[in-house]
């Protein structure tokens, strides 16, 4: 992504399913410290919520996170 995205530019992640220490997958679980570590250092969480509208298998599952790179 540091490659992909200019600085000042935005990263718009729909972070799903997020499972606690779930094993296996597809799709396997995720967190938001583990997307914070692959993207590394240069980066800025400016938003983290769960979205506004969320049905289904996703309630308490999915967070809306966008990133800003430094």
């Amino acid at each position: 992504m540091c490659d992909l995205i200019k600085t000042g530019g935005h990263l718009i992640t729909l972070a799903y399913p997020i499972d606690g220490d779930r094993k296996g997958g597809p799709p396997f679980s995720v967190d938001i410290p583990t997307y914070a570590a692959v993207l590394g250092s240069g980066w800025e969480k400016i938003l983290d919520k769960v979205p506004d509208e969320v049905t289904g298998n996703s309630v308490g599952r999915v967070r809306l996170v966008i990133w800003k790179k430094l």
